[in-house]
């Protein structure tokens, strides 16, 4: 669900005033509430890339809310860190959810 909103953004050259696409890594700590809602979304530990950080996060959000948390695995919710990797290969842009 996340994968299908996340989007592969160009970066800004102030210099060269192109838009570049960059390969980046960063961690996102999330909640799925009981009911599916995502009460919190925390970067944990950023890219160098301001807009990629706000695209994953974005993802998150559009794809709420989830199915349900099953009782046998929380009675409240449970917590998910989520690595997301914006891989610049030689001729394809590639996201990667783990």
């Amino acid at each position: 669900m996340i994968k299908a909103k996340w989007i592969y953004p160009c970066v800004p050259n102030p210099a060269s005033r192109q838009c570049e696409y960059k390969s980046a890594a960063l961690e996102i700590e999330f909640g799925i509430a009981k009911d599916g809602r995502v009460p919190f979304v925390i970067v944990r530990q950023a890219s160098q890339f301001g807009i990629y950080d706000e695209y994953a996060v974005n993802a998150i959000k559009l794809a709420s809310p989830f199915p349900p948390v099953p009782d046998d695995l929380s009675k409240k919710g449970i917590p998910i860190l989520a690595r997301f990797n914006y891989v610049l290969e030689s001729y394809s842009l590639t996201n990667l959810l783990r």
